[in-house]
């Protein structure tokens, strides 16, 4: 299985993707930005599932596994553009260390 297929696989069925992105390597990142870009579209879209209730077409696990992607493989621009509204409390409740300066630019 190629690395997009098997990315959307982990987003859609809500598995753990640090594994998957800590045996990639700089190319393999590099091609899946349009990927997490696209799916963060997606998965972050407003929809109204009953008449004047709204909620996020992806869950919570997957728009934080998309955020955590993001991170990894996009560059500072990019990720900064595409969320916009990142939360540290996932990087703290996954467990991964991050530089304050590179979030608070």
């Amino acid at each position: 299985m190629n690395k997009i297929k098997e990315f959307e696989k982990l987003i859609i069925e809500e598995k753990d993707i640090i594994p998957f992105l800590k045996k990639l390597t700089s190319d393999d990142k590099k091609s899946l930005v349009k990927t997490i870009i696209k799916l963060r579209r997606k998965y972050s879209k407003i929809i109204e599932y009953k008449p004047d209730h709204y909620k996020d077409f992806g869950t919570q696990t997957q728009n934080d596994n998309l955020e955590i992607a993001g991170f990894v493989c996009l560059n500072y621009k990019d990720f900064k553009s595409t969320f916009w509204r990142i939360d540290r409390i996932i990087f703290e409740k996954k467990n991964i260390r991050v530089a304050s300066s590179k979030m608070d630019k």
